[in-house]
């Protein structure tokens, strides 16, 4: 059984960011059709894995989420 891998994916700028949770990488895509492959296409790369033996498990944000948003703010008042 395959283990199904958690990626996060949201808009941002007019690409979808596909962030996978469990390698800590990031991929950027132009659309939400190509989300699922890129992510499946991430983790076997980063885990050395073949592509057929990834699954993933996708949360779609519609708009950047606010923990993003929020730390990307903290990280421009501390510079």
């Amino acid at each position: 059984m395959r283990h199904p891998y958690e990626v996060t994916a949201f808009v941002e700028r007019g690409w979808w960011l596909v962030h996978a949770v469990d390698v800590g990488a990031q991929v950027r895509v132009s659309t939400l059709a190509e989300v699922e492959s890129a992510a499946r296409e991430l983790y076997a790369r980063r885990l050395g894995m073949k592509l057929a033996d990834v699954a993933v498990t996708i949360q779609v944000y519609r708009s950047t989420p606010a923990a993003v948003i929020r730390a990307r703010w903290i990280g421009r008042v501390r510079r």
